[in-house]
């Protein structure tokens, strides 16, 4: 897998409306927002985005996740926000 750059975020615009559809969301893919929050927390080293492409450069799966100090330890742990995998 890849690490997802800020420059990269739109290529997501896709897999973020397919996502939103299947896990039955009760909103739409709102891509603007989306991109605002993940370009700050990619900026602030505090989220991650990791993705595969097809031969074509087409994203085909994405990881996301954020890093925060463990509430009971201090200790920095790391949290899955969304994960999806276009079908086949």
């Amino acid at each position: 897998m890849k690490r997802l750059t800020v420059e990269e975020l739109p290529r997501l615009r896709h897999i973020g409306n397919e996502f939103t559809l299947a896990a039955k969301l009760p909103e739409p893919f709102n891509e603007q927002h989306f991109e605002v929050v993940w370009k700050t927390l990619l900026e602030l080293n505090i989220g991650v985005i990791y993705y595969e492409d097809d031969a074509d450069g087409k994203i085909i799966g994405v990881l996301g996740g954020v890093f925060n100090p463990d509430m009971f330890s201090g200790a920095l742990v790391a949290a899955e926000t969304f994960w999806f995998l276009l079908p086949e």
